[in-house]
């Protein structure tokens, strides 16, 4: 399991902890008119990064081997011919046998015919739940969403501290880094659609296969996979049977393909990781400023924080990926007017939420009301399959 979330965490319990009992560097915070420290902001989403890269190598110092894969490049043996040879005849049989599957997709994954016999398989023989697909961009980009999140961090941290222009400086960070995140949901929504339109002309008699010798052998796994999944008679035709398997590519990738990212590559509990590693770290280091605040100040903050993190920052991000997607293959200057008009028009839907909210929760009431709507969105978006899944 991935426990890389547990790093930054204990690092924040620690942190806030030492800030509240000792003097840690602080800096001026105009919007709550008090000192408060920056350390939580500097190094949570770096360590973040940081065990999200090498908690495997730290798990192995401590006996943990994680789970049993078979990966085909390396379990079947590419030396002695003959084992090999009787590893690919039984290659149906690790695929039937396994629980789930890993495909790490990119636009050449059914363009061989190993892989797209492996996946097609997969998915006669086991629900489509069972198979994940995982864009072969997707890691790389969540990892740049997490370092421009840091950057508009630590931006705030030194307009803060060195400018005297501090709102429209945090205004430009604030722009400059939703739009680095917006391209990078344009990035990943055309990889999306040149992948749906690439199953959709699937023809497994395409596929290119470094060994030609292997085809015979490719084909007459199909060929047996779909008389036992389907029903097909022993006697129909090779090209047949064939176009059979394209019908089944073309229909069960697709719907694995949403299943799993829905109309989002980038899922709610996804964001929402991004924007507790922006939100929370700023709340531990207003832990600082704790003592010189009143307690209802104190509710406020924690609730419009957990609000930020929980729910506006990532249906901000769920819009923007909406946006990003919309009108791909229009012309150039269509498709830059459409992306500025959808992300100033988002933006300033969560500026105006941003600015309100404060005013809200300034009396008892609107904080007891803010606090209902606030579960109640919560438990929502829990119920929204397509945004959570």
């Amino acid at each position: 399991r991935d426990t890389s979330a547990l790093v930054p965490a204990l690092f924040l319990l620690g942190l806030g902890v030492a800030t509240v009992l000792f003097d840690l560097p602080c800096t001026a915070d105009e919007t709550v008119g008090v000192e408060v420290g920056y350390l939580g902001r500097i190094f949570a989403i770096p360590l973040a990064i940081l065990a999200l890269l090498r908690q495997g190598d730290v798990a192995r110092l401590f006996g943990w081997r994680g789970r049993t894969v078979f990966l085909d490049k390396t379990c079947i043996c590419q030396t002695d011919a003959e084992l090999q040879q009787s590893s690919i005849v039984k290659l149906g049989a690790f695929i039937g046998t396994s629980k789930r599957m890993l495909a790490i997709y990119s636009d050449v994954y059914l363009r061989r015919l190993w892989t797209a016999y492996e996946v097609a398989a997969f998915l006669c023989l086991r629900p489509v739940k069972d198979l994940r697909i995982l864009p072969l961009e997707a890691p790389l980009l969540y990892l740049a969403m997490l370092s421009v999140s840091w950057v508009a961090q630590v931006s705030g941290i030194f307009t803060k501290q060195f400018l005297t222009m501090e709102e429209e400086a945090h205004a430009v960070t604030f722009w400059m880094a939703s739009l680095a995140i917006f391209l990078i949901f344009r990035v990943v929504a055309r990889s999306k659609a040149t992948t749906l339109r690439n199953i959709a002309e699937f023809k497994i008699t395409d596929c290119a296969c470094a060994e030609e010798a292997d085809r015979v052998l490719v084909y007459k796994n199909i060929a047996h996979l779909m008389q036992r999944t389907m029903g097909l008679d022993r006697s129909m035709p090779q090209d047949q049977v064939l176009a059979a398997f394209d019908d089944v590519v073309r229909y069960e990738f697709p719907r694995a393909l949403r299943k799993q990212i829905g109309n989002f590559v980038f899922p709610y509990k996804s964001l929402m990781l991004i924007a507790l590693l922006h939100d929370v770290p700023y709340l531990v280091d207003k832990l600082y400023a704790i003592n010189n605040l009143p307690n209802h100040d104190v509710l406020a903050t924690a609730l419009l924080g957990a609000i930020d993190a929980l729910a506006i920052s990532p249906v901000t991000f769920l819009a923007l990926q909406w946006v990003a997607s919309r009108f791909l293959d229009v012309g150039r200057v269509p498709s830059a007017a459409w992306c500025l008009f959808g992300v100033t028009s988002v933006l300033s839907i969560w500026h105006l939420a941003s600015h309100i909210l404060p005013v809200l929760v300034e009396t008892d009431i609107g904080l007891f009301s803010v606090s209902i709507f606030f579960v109640l969105l919560i438990v929502g978006l829990a119920f929204s399959h397509s945004c959570l899944f």
